[in-house]
Formats: structure tokens, sequence, C-alpha cells
């Protein structure tokens, strides 16, 4: 078994992807078939995923993707969507949202009724409900217990 680390930081053992996150989109190709659209075997960002979330987080018509991720107990998030012109790229990424990344759920849904997705967070407040809301378009979010 051989193992390489490339310059994105992967790590690979006998062509298998391990220790990152790899990414396939795919879409009607306008009569019954289904196409890759977009593939990518290391996304640069850390394999330990909570969820994926999709919904309009950044207000821009089109379906991103929410990556929240655990950064060491901190709550990291990275949306993915479109470049306009038919490439995925990375619209938001932050390593540490403010908030730790437990949750009983992760939930996209448009909850201020902004015409934006938003990302709603329960979690366990030492045994009372709670749940945090992320926004993309603030830089603060809200805390309700």
């Amino acid at each position: 078994m051989s193992t390489q680390i490339n310059s994105a930081g992967s790590t690979k053992q006998d062509d298998k992807i391990i220790g990152s996150m790899a990414l396939n989109i795919y879409s009607s190709d306008g009569s019954s078939n289904v196409v890759p659209r977009f593939r990518t075997d290391n996304t640069g960002h850390f394999a330990s995923v909570l969820a994926w979330l999709a919904g309009n987080f950044a207000g821009s018509g089109n379906t991103e993707i929410a990556q929240p991720w655990d950064n060491n107990g901190r709550l990291a998030l990275v949306i993915y969507g479109s470049d306009g012109v038919g490439r995925i790229v990375t619209v938001f990424q932050s390593d540490d949202v403010g908030q730790g990344s437990g949750a009983l759920a992760w939930l996209a849904g448009d909850f201020t009724g902004s015409n934006k997705t938003e990302i709603a967070q329960p979690w366990d407040n030492n045994g009372e409900g709670g749940f945090r809301l992320h926004l993309l378009s603030q830089a603060t979010r809200e805390d309700r217990k």
C-alpha cells in the first residue's frame, strides 16, 4: 500500500482519497439522462462533515450546497455555488462561525421570510432546547433559547 500527500493536503492510498472531501454534482441533459456536471476528488475542505444542506443561502436565486463541519469542536461552514458560467466554486468559507459544532439536527429553510435559506442548528442547552440560526448575508447570528 502506498501513501501520498498532494499539494491540496489530501492523503491518497492506492488511488483512494482519504481524509478529504469529494463532491459530485449531476443534472439532467435536457432529455431523460442524468450526466455529471461537476466532480472533484478534493474540495480542499476537511472530511469531518456534519451535514450536507441545499438551499438559496447566498440569495442568488440558485441552489447552493452548505457543508457545516466540525473544526475541533468549533462550527466551520463552506458554501458551494455557481460562478454564473457553469462552474461550482466556494462562495463562502469560515473555519469558525463563532459557535460549537454540536447539533441535534441540521435544518435548512427560509425561516426569516428573507427569500434566502438560513441554517438552523437545534442543540441541547443542558437539557433545555435551543437553536442557533445562521444567516449567510449577515456577519452576526441569532441565538435563541
